[in-house]
């Protein structure tokens, strides 16, 4: 990758630069709880150093344009931080014009001056007399910005308004919360000049304070570079790259549309009732590796999009994705919760099973899957129940890595390509099953040994085994069910001589699955740490008590109960997720 990367003080980076925010991105999102925090850090910054060493920003990203620089990521900060500058240009000349008192008559013409020679000439370049702002946001939040700007020395700007109303833009909203922070905070009486020093710190830790740019030479190189920057998918930076890449390609008659059909796809996501578990990043890779049949990083999804498209129409292209995006979120859906889903009318079996993989959070099996809903498998739902499986023996029990289990997939996926038959891919999943030791049964037995379960898939492991003992097809309320630890976490007089290591040993076997048990919350919280005689005689009152009766019958609870109530869990294991039969 071409990249520079500099560390630079805020006083710097506008005068030397005019960043610019590309017409694909979405308008300024920050919440008033951000700007707050971006307050918070530079004014305990001025009081904790005087101002003298600033503050950190994180890192910006930014392309090499022939004129600008064009923000990649960073254009939140960079938009608070000149609503800021233009609070703290109005405050200072406004206290100027009405200082009254020595004190402020002294203080104040210097801080104006600070203000106009470094505000000033941060938001537009005064040394060519240019009024063109120096950040260029997208078109609402541009003008808004321009609004404020042009205002600056009216006397009206000064005057913080008794009422904001919903509908004012988001920007004009931080400058009056951050002009009223100024009133405030550093608004003397005229007779001390303690408040004016105070600001005169909080304006050096601003000059101050620092950032760290990154310049990429191109659109590959910043998409890469964002990836590894949020290797965890929170930002659709990424993404919007993408979409930039769509527009270039576009003649400019078509670009709205473009733009406009591009967010109708992606705004599905966020749906809060009908949107998808997954972030949108990881749903384009998804469809990429199984529209184009490679398997592609993350980071070099960019790159490798960009060969991809040839001469196709963006339009077009986007009217498959639209609708690949449909099965993604039909498979992903946030409605999905297991095991509450199973009572809900309309539900079907494939929508439980992705309940489940849902709630262990599995990722890598959805590139095939949404092949599958595309393609119109009719043996869909057996091979995502087949997928279940080997994810939970593999990599929720197992130790198999994931880029391993990625790779299986992605074979699976090939079948497909060379053959078209889901028949031939499901057999391939047979194999793959019975044929890796890893997900063998006497591996999977012996993991469940030593599988250190946290509440979630606890809990989700004894709903199954009950289910299957039980063979009910009815679902309580299931926050009102609680996985209780019959050794408890936290050591008491009840249980100290469990074991002769408890420091060691203890943990292990309070998180082994055969020290778990379904209660009610009620009668969980009743029991609290007891020894194992008291808390029995709750356990007759468990969610399912015909399936804890060989708890019932239990005299003491040890290491050796412990373990041998976990492989007695374990053959059960082995039909709730089974290998499918070997085809000889």
């Amino acid at each position: 990758m071409d990249l520079t990367t500099e560390l630079v003080r805020l006083e710097a980076i506008f005068k030397d630069n005019v960043y610019k925010v590309p017409s694909y991105q979405r308008p300024i999102a920050w919440t008033p709880d951000d700007y707050e925090q971006l307050w918070s850090d530079l004014l305990e910054s001025s009081r904790e150093r005087s101002g003298s060493n600033g503050h950190f920003f994180g890192v910006i990203v930014v392309i090499r344009r022939d004129n600008h620089l064009e923000i990649v990521d960073g254009q939140q900060r960079l938009a608070a931080l000149h609503a800021l500058y233009l609070a703290v240009y109005v405050f200072v000349k406004d206290k100027n014009a009405t200082a009254d008192q020595s004190i402020e008559r002294n203080i104040l013409p210097v801080l104006l001056s600070t203000a106009q020679n470094f505000f000033g000439i941060t938001l537009t370049d005064f040394r060519e007399q240019s009024s063109v702002l120096r950040l260029e946001l997208g078109q609402r939040n541009s003008e808004d910005l321009r609004n404020l700007w042009d205002r600056r020395d009216s006397p009206e700007l000064a005057q913080i308004p008794t009422s904001v109303a919903r509908n004012t833009p988001k920007l004009r909203k931080a400058f009056y919360n951050y002009l009223s922070k100024m009133h405030t905070h550093f608004d003397g009486d005229g007779d001390s000049s303690e408040p004016y020093k105070e600001l005169t710190n909080f304006l050096q830790v601003i000059q101050n304070s620092k950032i760290v740019q990154i310049k990429a030479a191109n659109d590959a190189d910043a998409f890469e570079l964002f990836e590894s920057l949020n290797s965890k998918g929170q930002s659709l930076g990424a993404i919007d790259l993408i979409k930039n890449k769509l527009v270039q390609r576009t003649r400019p008659s078509a670009r709205p549309q473009v733009v406009q059909r591009w967010n109708s796809v992606f705004e599905k996501f966020s749906s809060e009732t009908d949107g998808s578990r997954v972030l949108p990043a990881k749903f384009f890779r998804h469809y990429y590796i199984q529209e184009w049949f490679e398997r592609v990083s993350a980071a070099k999804l960019y790159r490798s999009f960009e060969t991809k498209m040839g001469e196709s129409s963006a339009l077009d292209f986007i009217d498959k994705l639209d609708l690949g995006a449909d099965q993604y979120i039909s498979l992903t859906n946030v409605g999905l919760e297991y095991p509450g889903i199973i009572v809900r009318r309309g539900i079907t079996d494939l929508d439980v099973v992705m309940a489940e993989i849902a709630l262990l959070g599995y990722e890598a099996c959805l590139p095939l899957l949404l092949l599958g809903s595309l393609s119109g498998w009719n043996n869909l739902n057996s091979i995502a129940k087949k997928a279940l499986v080997l994810l939970f023996r593999g990599k929720t029990v197992g130790d198999v890595s994931g880029a391993t289990i990625e790779e299986w997939f992605y074979e699976l996926i090939v079948v497909w390509r060379d053959s078209e038959v889901s028949e031939s891919v499901e057999s391939a999943l047979d194999a793959l099953l019975n044929d890796k030791d890893e997900l063998s049964d006497e591996r999977f037995k012996r993991n469940l040994g030593l599988y250190q379960a946290e509440p979630k898939v606890g809990k989700y492991f004894h709903t199954k085994i009950a289910f299957h003992e039980l063979g009910i097809d009815w679902v309580p309320n299931n926050s009102s069910i609680d996985l209780e630890h019959i050794l408890p976490k936290n050591s008491s007089e009840h249980w100290v001589s469990f074991t002769s290591d408890p420091s060691e040993d203890r943990e292990k076997y309070y998180k082994n699955l055969g020290n778990m048990i379904l209660l009610s919350r009620a009668v969980n919280r009743r029991i609290q740490n007891f020894n194992f005689d008291r808390k029995k005689d709750d356990y007759r009152e468990a969610w399912l008590p015909d399936y804890e009766n060989d708890i019932l019958n239990m005299t003491a609870w040890s290491m050796e109960t412990i373990e041998h109530r976990n492989n007695k869990l374990a053959e059960k294991a082995l039909t709730i997720w089974g290998l499918p039969q070997r085809n000889f």
